[in-house]
């Protein structure tokens, strides 16, 4: 029996604490979509935030708006607790400092109907930077999920390609997310894939993507599809890159694991160690800062490696 909603689509943001500024234009940029009102609905889903995101964020405008708040902090429980609010055939995650362009929804949809074998699909996200990222750290500013696309793709691969669309705007069939939140209810451990507080998962969407994908559905990267990724000063320098870099390389290796993989610890050895942080340094042109975000991502996974998955320490 075929899903039946009362609208084409949900559009979801889950917000911790976010800047207001970015969630206005996040809200503009819904508010001037070309997709009628009628068509979707909006969840502003508070994360725990410490003040309501209610009693300042008016949402009113849309006739389908809620707000909901889930007490419980972390990404992969805002969007479980999305899931189960919902009842369309398609969800798009819009992240607080996401602005869509005006034709987004209604691209999104149209892939939707004329692409029934893609489970997650996405598009371009293009910087918009308040402060410029030193030249020298440009290599790690992919690690912001910025991408701009020639032409469009999609595969069924299920290691990460550039048909392998980016959380941001990210679009998934209901019967995605569902089997994602049962998996997720079956194994909490998978919990830890996403960003929690200040700590920078960010693998659950590698997650949902490869669900779909096991489902027997693809994905995919188009061009029609574009956003606005309003990029704060303080996330183009080397701390926070750090930070960013050493969460992505534990998700994705704890992913692996979770997966039945078995990923090698980089750091299993002082001499292996040495050698492997020689040859960054060289390769970056002996860059210090460079250097010591490599290093968190050697210790990123490592840390995933030895992570005890029966629970003990």
């Amino acid at each position: 029996m075929p899903y039946l909603s009362a609208h084409k689509l949900s559009v979801v943001i889950c917000a911790h604490n976010p800047s207001t500024s970015h969630l206005t234009r996040a809200l503009e940029g819904l508010r001037r979509q070309t997709l009628p009102l009628d068509q979707w609905e909006l969840l502003l889903l508070d994360n725990a935030s410490r003040d309501l995101l209610a009693n300042s964020i008016d949402i009113s405008w849309h006739s389908h708006g809620r707000h909901v708040r889930e007490e419980k902090v972390g990404l992969v429980e805002a969007r479980l607790r999305a899931i189960r609010e919902t009842d369309s055939e398609i969800l798009v995650f819009v992240d607080v400092d996401n602005v869509l362009a005006p034709d987004y929804l209604e691209a999104a949809l149209k892939i939707a109907i004329e692409r029934p074998e893609l489970g997650a699909w996405g598009g371009q996200c293009i910087a918009e930077f308040e402060e410029q990222p030193p030249p020298h750290l440009s290599k790690y500013i992919n690690g912001l999920a910025l991408r701009t696309c020639r032409r469009d793709s999609w595969s069924n691969f299920i290691e990460w390609t550039d048909s392998h669309p980016f959380g941001a705007g990210m679009c998934l069939r209901r019967v995605v997310v569902t089997t994602f939140a049962e998996k997720l209810q079956n194994d909490p451990r998978r919990l830890m894939l996403g960003h929690r507080g200040t700590t920078l998962g960010a693998a659950e969407d590698f997650d949902m993507i490869r669900t779909g994908i096991r489902l027997g559905l693809g994905c995919g990267v188009f061009q029609s599809l574009k956003l606005t990724h309003l990029i704060p000063a303080d996330h183009v320098r080397e701390e926070y890159f750090r930070r960013l870099w050493r969460g992505i390389a534990f998700s994705n290796n704890l992913l692996f694991r979770l997966d039945g993989d078995s990923p090698k610890d980089p750091l299993r050895s002082p001499f292996v160690a040495a050698m492997q942080m020689l040859r960054i340094l060289i390769h970056n042109g002996w860059s210090l800062s460079c250097l010591r975000i490599e290093w968190e991502i050697l210790k990123g996974l490592r840390d995933a490696v030895r992570f005890p998955l029966d629970g003990t320490k």
